[in-house]
């Protein structure tokens, strides 16, 4: 699903914003004093950041009524969404052509549709499937991961891809694709 320019944007306002937030109210970069300046400074200091947003979820609605960079009510609204993060490990299964299929390692198995902002996922990982660590988030009406994905370098064989293939006929009759993790 192809992601315009004006939501990429968006969303590299909103969440370095929100990690930024993390940062300076646990102090763990200290010389970190900008949302841009977190976003620039590495991939490490990012997930430093994420780590501990996504343990305590309440720095979401912390940060929504402090709104410490004056964000709209739309922009908030974002925001608010992300309370319903899906994170684990997962495989990314397949990719068509508006997304990619992740599956839930756990039981019972679910397929999500994941769109990437940048770098299609189909160029990323051009050979699926592949076993990965991610962070999904409702993003306007669609689910992206956070920016960061923690791949595995594994091989799977002919029976294992069959499993996967039986769990996502499973999945896909039970729960079908899951496009949406906005809850209403």
């Amino acid at each position: 699903m192809h992601i315009s320019q004006e939501d990429i944007n968006l969303f590299f306002k909103l969440h370095p914003s929100l990690l930024q937030y993390v940062n300076q109210r646990l102090n763990l970069l200290s010389e970190i004093k900008t949302p841009e300046e977190l976003r620039t400074s590495g991939v490490e200091n990012i997930a430093l950041a994420r780590k501990e947003l996504w343990k305590r979820l309440e720095f979401i609605e912390e940060f929504i009524m402090d709104n410490p960079f004056g964000f709209s009510k739309d922009e908030c609204a974002v925001i608010a969404g992300w309370k319903n993060v899906v994170q684990g490990k997962f495989y990314i299964f397949r990719h068509l052509k508006k997304y990619s299929v992740f599956l839930t390692e756990t039981e019972p198995t679910k397929a999500y549709a994941v769109c990437s902002l940048n770098t299609p996922l189909n160029e990323m990982f051009w050979k699926p499937p592949i076993y990965t660590q991610a962070v999904l988030i409702p993003f306007r009406d669609r689910i992206i991961y956070d920016g960061i994905l923690y791949p595995y370098s594994i091989t799977f064989g002919p029976g294992f891809r069959f499993d996967l293939n039986e769990s996502y006929r499973e999945a896909k009759s039970t729960f079908g694709i899951i496009e949406n993790l906005d809850i209403s």
